[in-house]
């Protein structure tokens, strides 16, 4: 499920399956033939994420307590310190493997430990 905005951009919300365990966050999305960049991620992560390279946002508990989460793949290289918010991987498994790009992978690491 997606969320729109005014500026042709997404942000992933959930899946509409609800017994799926894996979700694949995509860098556009094409909808009624408008393209929209997924720059954002809301709440309702699964078990294995990758997060496409467009997404510059990851909200306020957005994996909040999500225990089962055991890989997360960043693509994106857009994410700070200030674009991930409170508690956004707060409570999440303690062995959860991040894959991100070289030159952002120890900054990702420490943002989400």
């Amino acid at each position: 499920m997606l969320t729109f905005g005014k500026k042709k951009t997404a942000e992933y919300v959930r899946s509409l399956n609800k017994k799926r365990k894996t979700a694949q966050i995509p860098a556009t999305i094409t909808w009624k033939k408008q393209k929209y960049s997924v720059v954002s991620i809301g709440a309702g992560a699964l078990k294995k994420v990758t997060v496409g390279k467009n997404v510059t946002k990851i909200k306020s508990k957005a994996f909040f307590g999500y225990k089962k989460l055991t890989r997360l793949n960043l693509k994106t290289k857009k994410l700070t310190k200030k674009s991930i918010g409170k508690q956004a991987f707060a409570k999440i498994n303690k062995k959860c493997i991040i894959k991100a790009p070289q030159n952002k992978k120890k900054l990702y690491n420490n943002l989400i430990h």
